[in-house]
């Protein structure tokens, strides 16, 4: 029951810092991308509980693998220097940085195994490497209003209107391919060959 509990700590807070970890970003490519006129002098970031989604976190903490997502950084879009153009490099970083993140959790890990340390420190870290990979693959799914279709309206607004439009039903789609463990599949195919290599 205590190793439960402590998986769960530690889940929990990984889950925040990959939630923090791939919004951050966005409040630093967003006060660049913001037109002169409107960009404040310093950068202002929000409190990070606004990063925070309560379902992806739980999702974090209870699933078995690790399946959740944030909440998106709130920006005004007329206020960018290109409405379209800037929402692509405002929401790859975001995605770099979660990528970044997993990578640099990698050696990590395989130097936390190689020295015997803690089995709970060995856990958080490969924690760390799974759901960086999570979120970056989640938000690669269009589901409004994560990355991705916001991407999408970059090149096409139409299309990203189409998306909102449908969004009912591309969000219930994407409960079911969470229901069913489809992007757990798709995490564990990519990570398995990667951790295998290192371990």
């Amino acid at each position: 029951m205590t190793i439960l509990i402590i998986r769960l700590i530690i889940n929990t807070l990984c889950g925040v810092m990959v939630m923090v970890a791939h919004e951050v970003p966005k409040v630093f490519a967003a006060h660049f991308l913001t037109h002169p006129i409107y960009r404040k002098k310093t950068i202002v970031i929000p409190k990070l509980t606004k990063f925070i989604d309560p379902i992806g976190l739980i999702l974090f903490a209870f699933s078995t693998f690790g399946v959740g997502w944030q909440k998106p950084f709130e920006y005004n879009p007329n206020r960018l220097k290109d409405k379209e153009r800037s929402l692509l490099p405002l929401m790859l970083s975001g995605q770099l940085s979660s990528l970044l993140f997993m990578l640099f959790m990698l050696p990590i890990f395989n130097y936390l195994i190689q020295v015997k340390a803690n089995p709970f420190i060995i856990y958080g870290a490969y924690k760390l490497v799974v759901f960086n990979m999570v979120i970056f693959l989640v938000n690669l799914f269009p589901v409004p209003p994560l990355d991705m279709s916001k991407i999408i309206y970059s090149f096409s607004p139409n299309n990203y209107f189409k998306l909102i439009q449908n969004q009912r039903y591309i969000h219930a789609g994407f409960i079911l391919m969470i229901a069913f463990n489809i992007v757990e599949i798709l995490a564990r195919e990519i990570l398995n060959p990667i951790l295998n290599l290192m371990v």
